[in-house]
């Protein structure tokens, strides 16, 4: 399984790379989460089907469904009629779109940041020969991790150590006599006991070591596949019910909200075994997201408005209770629950305010309407930020954002009409 610092890099053609797509989303299939995808100055088909210069196996892409090129200096990017269209800063691209640097590119609900290498395009670059890299049929490269050599010295390349001076046998001169032969002394080896029994302890504990960091990679293993399957599982989910235009019954969303408590369940279970494993972490905020949608929306559908409130509230604090440490895997949740209470917020002014006449039973005051007009501003900025993890993750509450701009907001523009006219 990949680790957190893997990334899956991608050269298209023998072109050196000038420009790449970065995948910005953090909640999608393991294969997708560290895309980067290098681009040339050739043309670059991008889509589902293994004929493309670029494929990307991914259920909410086209067979073909976009098209980069580099012309006149200029990086352009075209929709081939795909089915989940092609966006560049949140607007939809109807047949061609200029790119520029730090772009966002959403790509079949997939988004990217689309990034302009410093080196001028078509500059030749020498790839380093790496073995266990290998190159597919259509010119792509896939990186590989390459081990590190050890190398070994060796003993005959020390220098020997010179040899003793050679004994002389000659006899002695006439007149001087031998010095008598000095006894021999006694080594002491007794004193290098204690330094065997070191080495020998010392290799004993590096084997214990050795065992425990091993039983420790086994554990990790394990961990990692648990993981694996729960997320596969998560994906399953969305893309069965988290899709566009998935109005679902009220007798749907209870079978969801089951399928949803099954898989926090199994969250916890491997919290146990692992409590500060961010990926678990941030998918248990997921899903008690994922929880609050259907619930909210079922609580706006019955217009229980003080019940959607402290759904919003209870919601916000059990997210907040999970800490996430690493950047990368935190999503603004802040801002999705303050678009879920404008949400509430419209949905009660469409209920007292029904018939737009100054005659009416009920009229909204000058304040009342002023502070409808600031939610509407709110609610279009913090639609801005986070509309790419709303289009691609949590498309249940995306839709009721919809639903409110199409009435609720329509609804407050007429009174401010009439208003305004009487």
């Amino acid at each position: 399984m990949p680790g957190d610092n893997d990334e899956t890099v991608i050269y298209s053609g023998n072109a050196s790379p000038a420009a790449r797509l970065v995948c910005l989303d953090v909640m999608l299939d393991e294969s997708l989460r560290n895309l980067d995808i290098r681009l040339g100055v050739q043309d670059e088909s991008i889509g589902r089907s293994d004929d493309n210069s670029i494929t990307i196996k991914y259920n909410k892409m086209s067979r073909h469904h976009a098209r980069i090129s580099f012309i006149g200096n200029r990086w352009l990017i075209e929709d081939l009629n795909s089915a989940n269209g092609v966006f560049v800063n949140d607007q939809r691209v109807n047949g061609t779109s200029p790119l520029g640097q730090g772009d966002i590119v959403i790509i079949g609900q997939v988004p990217f940041r689309f990034e302009i290498d410093t080196a001028p395009p078509g500059a030749a670059v020498a790839p380093q020969a790496a073995p266990g890299n290998y190159t597919g049929d259509s010119g792509t490269m896939y990186a590989q991790h390459v081990g590190v050599i050890e190398s070994l010295s060796n003993p005959a390349d020390e220098p020997a150590s010179p040899p003793p001076p050679p004994i002389s046998n000659k006899p002695a001169a006439a007149g001087k006599k031998r010095p008598p032969s000095q006894p021999a002394r006694r080594s002491h080896a007794g004193g290098s006991g204690w330094l065997k029994w070191l080495v020998l302890l010392a290799l004993l504990l590096g084997a214990a070591a050795g065992y425990t960091y091993y039983k420790q990679g086994d554990a990790r293993r394990e961990l990692d596949e648990k993981f694996t399957s729960l997320n596969k599982s998560v994906q399953w989910f969305l893309d069965k019910y988290e899709t566009e235009n998935t109005r679902t019954t009220d007798t749907g969303i209870s079978t969801e909200l089951n399928d949803i408590d099954r898989m926090v369940r199994r969250t916890d279970n491997l919290l146990k075994q692992a409590p500060d494993d961010d990926r678990l972490r941030a998918l248990k905020q997921q899903l008690i997201f994922l929880a609050f949608e259907r619930e909210f929306l079922v609580a706006i559908r019955e217009e229980m408005f003080y019940d959607a409130d402290n759904l919003i509230r209870d919601s916000e604090a059990q997210i907040n209770a999970i800490e996430v440490r690493t950047v990368k895997s935190r999503v603004n949740y802040h801002g999705l629950f303050r678009l879920a209470e404008t949400v509430l917020r419209f949905k009660r002014f469409s209920h007292q305010y029904v018939t737009v006449s100054t005659t009416a039973p009920r009229v909204p005051d000058d304040y009342e309407m002023q502070k409808m007009q600031e939610y509407k501003s709110e609610f279009i900025e913090q639609k801005k930020i986070n509309y790419l993890i709303l289009s691609v993750t949590f498309v249940r509450l995306f839709e009721m954002l919809e639903e409110t701009e199409e009435g609720d907001m329509r609804l407050l523009n007429r009174w401010q009409e009439t208003l305004g006219r009487g």
